[in-house]
């Protein structure tokens, strides 16, 4: 068996990071790397590791300190990520961009007024769900109300069809989710009930992600797991007391704003990302003036034979599943942009201390993981470069995204989103069922129409009977559906392992085909890699046997007609065969072969006379077409 100092070595590499607060083991992890076998260790010794880490002081000295109830004389300001949310409100007038939803499935014998109290004693726990946001003297605050009644309405479809209800039901939650909110009005939290029939609901929560985030979404399902059946059943609720709100949390960031250690972390951002190039994904339309953050979503399976080939090389290099993962959509991203330097944005829950990890609030952070491709390295080589960023990267998670972009001061465009146009996120998704006393649970699942960037990438990596919130089924969204010969490849059994990779992206810019190849692309690239991760990332094959068709076959056809003569002579050929049929046809007008001859004849002549020779460049000005 490994010694202490062995064990949290190793911890250390895989970008778990352990630590002693108030006497109890604490840890953060990068996505991915904390196994359930690493679980396990981490139980079994956890005596050893506390008292070890004791001994040798390492106690987070920073982490140490407790945030606590602060004092609220004056206005309470917004954290940095709700400033940032606020000012982007105010360029969108009302946006839906940044609404965060979803859909709970209750079967079973619903009790509709107690349902209706849960949620308002959960308004009621957090303040933030009471919070409302203010303009005094020029500035932004909280405002939060010291009591808030919620609405449920209900709606009723009990009167359409099973077939006509599902349609309803998803129409509903796709407008609900895209309702703007008015952060000075409030409330920032609206629900609704759809009624099927007596034993069939379907609850919609929307929240602004200015109070929320996705972490919260679940932590208000298991509140509402824990709440309701109390209150069924007339007895006292067991919910521990909440150390802190949200505006406590506002209030001791501002403090920590102005603290050494904090500017020490912010100058690690501002050398790891100067001169950071924005990444230009080729798309099918160009670039809007003003970000819309229309969006569609599109999912393809990665099988499980295939993940655990992944984790077995993970385990080899000493890597996360995460880092592998990441190395491939990094290494993709090189090949369809041939930048070298890739910068993807990354969120990160940023619960890193016991105080919040109760708390519904807005409390994710987005890291910037910044990799250099350059010299065409082999994957394997690439995973460590990889490693080595993203554990940097934890370490210094504690700069709000905010501050680092107010410090770098980048062009700012409208088009989209500061330091990186994509997103990547990794989660295990732990294999929890929901419940509630007399009922059955399960996410409803519905594309929200919305992207923040121009692609988030997402890997949901899901236990048996996993029923997270913002899981998606794979067959909804598959790429079959755009690309139906990937339907023939498909496995007919679903496996444990089962990895789904979703992309979320911007309609604006991509044709769902586009980004159904992409993900195609992806799990080609994956596969090439577990079969050689020592090949260099440039020559990793990653089109499909078609595209090395179309590429090798049909392209580069050599047995093509001989030279058929430059445009006017054909031209030419064909009025001396139809002189009197229409070539030109317009809105107002009509030509025939033979007038758009001779026009072109008088047009070629007037140039002649003025100079113009062969290869050389003549503007034509003419009305848009």
């Amino acid at each position: 068996m490994m010694s202490i100092s062995e064990f949290l070595t190793k911890l250390r590499s895989l970008g778990i990071e352990i630590w002693v607060e108030n006497g109890k083991l604490k840890y953060r992890a990068v996505h991915g790397s904390l196994t359930a076998e690493l679980r396990e260790q981490l139980a079994e010794r956890k005596p050893e590791i506390i008292s070890f880490l004791q001994t040798v002081g390492e106690t987070k000295s920073e982490k140490s300190i407790v945030i606590k109830p602060q004092e609220r004389t004056g206005d309470i300001p917004l954290s940095t990520a709700q400033q940032r949310l606020w000012f982007v409100e105010q360029l969108m007038s009302y946006s839906f961009a940044y609404n965060v939803s979803g859909g709970l499935r209750l079967l079973g014998e619903l009790n509709v007024d107690i349902l209706q109290k849960t949620l308002n004693e959960i308004v009621q726990r957090h303040e933030s769900l009471r919070t409302i946001f203010k303009v005094v003297e020029g500035k932004p605050i909280q405002v939060i109300a010291p009591n808030l009644e919620l609405e449920l309405p209900i709606i009723n479809l009990q009167s359409l069809s099973r077939a006509e209800q599902e349609t309803e039901v998803l129409s509903r939650a796709v407008t609900e989710s895209q309702r703007p909110f008015q952060l000075d009005a409030g409330p920032l939290l609206r629900t609704s009930l759809l009624r099927c029939d007596r034993h069939d609901h379907v609850l919609l929560l929307n929240m602004h992600h200015i109070v929320t985030d996705g972490w919260s979404l679940n932590l208000l399902i298991k509140e509402l797991q824990t709440l309701y059946p109390a209150l069924l059943k007339g007895t006292v609720p067991a919910l521990p007391q909440l150390p802190i709100q949200y505006a406590d949390f506002a209030l001791w960031q501002q403090q920590r704003l102005q603290s050494q250690a904090f500017q020490e972390e912010l100058s690690y951002w501002k050398k790891q990302l100067t001169a950071l190039e924005t990444l230009s994904l080729p798309g099918d339309r160009p670039r809007p003036p003003v970000q819309s953050f229309r969006g569609s979503m599109m999912s393809i399976t990665l099988p499980g034979q295939l993940v655990r080939d992944l984790e077995a090389l993970s385990r080899r290099e000493k890597v996360s599943l995460s880092t592998v993962m990441l190395g491939a959509f990094q290494t993709l991203l090189y090949r369809y942009t041939h930048q070298q330097d890739i910068a993807v944005a990354s969120p990160i829950a940023n619960r890193n201390r016991s105080e919040i990890e109760g708390l519904i609030g807005f409390f994710v952070n987005t890291l910037i993981l910044r990799t250099n491709l350059q010299g065409n390295p082999p994957f394997r080589q690439l995973l460590q470069r990889i490693h080595q960023t993203t554990l940097e990267a934890y370490d210094h998670q504690d700069v709000p995204f905010e501050k680092i972009v107010e410090e770098l001061q980048p062009n700012r465009d409208l088009s989209h989103n500061p330091l990186s146009t994509v997103s990547y996120a990794f989660q295990t998704i732990p294999g929890e069922s929901l419940h509630l006393l007399g009922l059955s649970i399960s996410p409803l699942e519905y594309d929200r129409g919305t992207t923040r960037y121009d692609l988030e990438f997402h890997l949901w990596k899901r236990s048996d009977q996993s029923s997270n919130w913002f899981l998606y089924s794979q067959h909804a969204y598959d790429i079959a559906t755009v690309l139906p010969e990937t339907a023939i490849s498909k496995q007919s059994e679903p496996d444990a392992d089962d990895l789904i990779a979703i992309a979320n992206y911007s309609t604006d810019l991509f044709e769902p085909q586009t980004i159904g190849r992409f993900l195609l692309h992806y799990l080609n690239l994956l596969q090439a890699i577990v079969a050689n991760p020592d090949c260099s990332i440039n020559e990793l094959p990653w089109l499909t046997p078609q595209e090395h068709h179309q590429l090798l076959q049909v392209y580069s056809q050599t047995n093509v007609p001989g030279c058929l003569g430059i445009i006017h002579q054909q031209f030419e050929t064909q009025v001396e065969k139809t002189p009197d049929n229409l070539a030109v046809l317009g809105d107002k007008s009509q030509l025939t072969y033979r007038e758009l001859n001779t026009r072109a004849n008088q047009l070629a002549r007037t140039l002649q006379k003025r100079g113009v020779n062969p290869e050389v460049c003549v503007g034509i000005c003419m009305e848009r077409s």
